[in-house]
């Protein structure tokens, strides 16, 4: 037996022996890297977590790369690694990296590669706990598509199963003639689903009513994964400017109602600023911002003016933009993008039309307002509404009053000096503009003089008016508002107290209107929880009854609620809401 090793060997063996050694100390230490990746992962912290595992050179290592990367929101190096996974791994890992990659499709609305990957992996049933999630995610999200989405993915799929999916889940949950479109393109188009069961989806469409009465029980579902964006396009003031405290109040209400609304629901709203200026230009800007932000839907412009220049690029806009406080006419029609919190002057004239039919005996009233402000069209709206409601408006008087108002008595004194029978019951005075405060007192002063005691309706003019105690005398007089909060409410008190402690000052009235306007959104997006639906919601959405307004846009775009009010001689006193 030899018992030496000559010199050659004696290299080779060290050599071997010393790879080994590097290979043991570089898995270990490759194994030390990774686990404190792991813990930085686990703790949160995706950054640090990201740029380590980065540097370790395994499957597993890329794996939670990508999942990092997810959680950081870079989605794009997210995918990146995760298709390496795919790429190299048929395991378990596999899956994971598939299930991480549904997940970015999903922030992304590839629905149809999100379902793809999810297909397939709900098959992989060696790996139990990952098949299940993979098949609640995949009904998930058949259970939150609309029609739309439903059609463009059957028409890039070419897979029965998936194509009987999207036609079953659709039942109850679009409307019922879409149902049938869906039917009608998936069995043109499966050969290997089981006639029964395509029989049953038939057998759902045969009865009209039966299907309007699944619609009522079954709901479209939120979405795992995805969020709400919210756009807040408002102007950025300096804080020594008057308008500074608007917006911030209408901002920082709005951040409170999203900030609730996140505490109670796992779909989260996440808010998008964009400064829309006080130019027409960059309100537009603003909107073209948003549109690339991918938003759901808008708070804002502040002011009118911007809001009419959105109206006009709405329609490429494609998503709801509510308007707190714009008021102007012909900003919002009927079946556009745009919507009002703040009631028009037309809505004002009509609202006051029906108090006046339920305060009136007898309703038959004059008409008195300035031409060329927007009392006219209050007035035009009052005569409009009441002819509909059976009233009559016998005197209507919309002209040039004058600065000074001289030309008011004359009509004063028609009105007034008439017989019991042709006499009217009240006069809608929709008073706006510069004038305002002299045609108001002129009016009370004329009527005073005549010893008439008869009724007076106004817009909110009325209230911002010092009218003497002896024009008060014997005299009832009512006007419409937008916004008010009424003395000792709890809901008012809760929200002051939670708006100081969140922003360690006192809501002005613009906060309460900023909250008012997003929980009314933020309602409708829970009751639809898929946001390409809103559109179709908020119309019909119903009464929000809020801390300083209530909405309800009763099938159009302006928001038709207002609250009527008594002046009194301690006051004014709510009559209507």
């Amino acid at each position: 037996m030899n018992l030496f090793i000559n010199r050659s060997s004696s290299r080779s063996l060290i050599l071997l022996i010393s790879l080994l050694l590097t290979v043991c100390l570089s898995a270990a230490a490759q194994e030390s890297a990774f686990n404190k990746a792991l813990s930085l992962y686990e703790t949160d912290d995706f950054a640090k977590a990201a740029r380590t595992f980065d540097r370790i050179h395994s499957n597993r290592a890329l794996l939670f790369a990508g999942k990092s990367y997810y959680n950081l929101g870079d989605y794009a190096t997210a995918k990146d690694r995760l298709l390496k996974v795919q790429e190299r791994d048929d395991s378990q890992l596999y899956g994971e990296a598939g299930y991480t990659l549904s997940l970015i499709h999903i922030k992304n609305a590839d629905f149809n590669d999100a379902l793809s990957q999810l297909r397939a992996l709900k098959k992989m049933k060696a790996y139990t706990a990952l098949s299940i999630d993979s098949k609640q995610l995949y009904n998930n999200i058949l259970n939150y598509l609309n029609f739309e989405q439903r059609l463009e993915i059957m028409k890039k799929s070419q897979r029965d199963s998936l194509l009987y999916d999207l036609s079953r889940t659709a039942m109850g949950r679009v409307d019922y003639e879409d149902a049938q479109v869906l039917f009608t393109r998936m069995k043109k188009s499966v050969d290997n689903i089981a006639s029964a069961q395509i029989d049953s989806l038939s057998r759902l469409l045969e009865d009209k009513s039966a299907y309007a009465a699944l619609k009522e029980r079954t709901k479209v579902e939120p979405l795992l994964g995805r969020s709400y964006n919210i756009g807040i396009g408002l102007p950025a003031f300096s804080e020594n400017q008057r308008e500074y405290q608007i917006a911030r109040g209408l901002y920082q209400g709005a951040m409170l109602a999203a900030e609730q609304f996140n505490a109670d629901h796992e779909t989260q709203i996440n808010f998008f600023f964009q400064n829309t200026g006080t130019k027409a230009d960059s309100a537009q800007q603003a909107l073209e911002a948003f549109k690339r932000l991918d938003v759901d839907a808008v708070i804002g412009p502040l002011f009118s003016k911007q809001a009419r220049t959105m109206a006009h690029v709405a329609d490429q806009f494609q998503k709801p933009i509510i308007a707190p406080l714009a008021n102007a006419q012909g900003i919002a029609e009927k079946g556009g993008f745009i919507y009002q919190v703040n009631p028009t002057f037309k809505v004002h004239g009509k609202v006051m039309a029906r108090f006046a039919d339920e305060l009136l005996e007898n309703n038959k009233t004059a008409v008195l307002a300035q031409n060329n402000t927007v009392g006219e069209l209050s007035a035009e709206a009052f005569r409009s509404e009441t002819k509909k409601l059976g009233g009559m408006v016998s005197d209507y008087f919309v002209e040039n009053m004058g600065p000074d108002g001289y030309q008011l008595s004359t009509y004063v004194r028609y009105i007034t000096e008439k017989t019991d029978t042709s006499a009217v019951s009240a006069i809608y005075a929709p008073f706006a503009g510069s004038n305002a405060p002299t045609l108001i007192d002129l009016l009370l002063r004329q009527l005073n003089t005549l010893e008439s005691n008869i009724p007076v309706l106004g817009l909110p003019e009325w209230s911002n008016v010092n009218i003497d105690a002896e024009n008060l005398a014997n005299r009832n007089i009512y006007f419409t508002e937008s916004f008010y909060t009424k003395p000792s409410n709890y809901k008012i008190d809760r929200f002051k107290a939670a708006y100081r402690q969140r922003f360690d000052e006192t809501p002005n009235r613009f906060a309460m209107i900023g909250y008012d306007t997003g929980s009314f959104l933020f309602r409708a997006l829970d009751e639809v929880a898929n946001p390409d639906l809103l559109q179709e919601q908020l119309p019909e959405a119903p009464l929000y009854e809020g801390i300083i307004t209530d909405i309800h846009f009763d099938g159009g775009n302006i928001n038709q609620e207002l609250m009527v009010f008594k002046i009194t001689p301690n006051g004014v006193r709510l009559v209507s809401n």
